[in-house]
């Protein structure tokens, strides 16, 4: 069997600085930029939940500020999800990860957080991984 070297076809960079969310809000990642790569997929993992729902979703733009951005919804964009067009964190889910992955043509892309019925919270971070590099620009 022939092995493949993984390392040197993805990068890994932050998409959610890890943080605790105690509030009902909206916590915007971090932008990403797919250009030289042709997958995405984000990695998003919950510490200690208390309290609350937290739902996760991705936004795709062509713009670097994400002007444009628009949400990706499972019928149109996404390769594969949990739930749906998002992926969500419940008082069982502490110390878990999830993964979302991302087909949108687009150049651009970040994840956004909805937290409700939140007043302890939870503590989320997140990486994106890019992979197969290519000639995607």
């Amino acid at each position: 069997m022939q092995a493949y070297d993984l390392y040197s076809n993805i990068e890994v960079v932050n998409a959610l600085t890890a943080l605790t969310i105690d509030s009902d809000t909206t916590t915007v990642g971090e932008i990403i930029d797919t250009q030289g790569y042709e997958s995405l997929v984000f990695a998003v993992k919950s510490e200690t939940i208390t309290d609350g729902a937290f739902a996760v979703q991705i936004f795709a733009g062509d713009e670097p500020a994400m002007g444009d951005e628009v949400v990706v919804v499972k019928d149109f964009n996404l390769a594969d999800t949990l739930l749906d067009t998002a992926i969500s964190f419940a008082l069982t889910d502490d110390n878990t990860v999830k993964f979302i992955g991302v087909v949108s043509g687009k150049r651009y892309a970040r994840i956004k957080l909805v937290s409700t019925a939140t007043t302890d919270g939870g503590a989320f971070s997140a990486v994106a991984i890019k992979g197969n590099k290519g000639s995607r620009s």
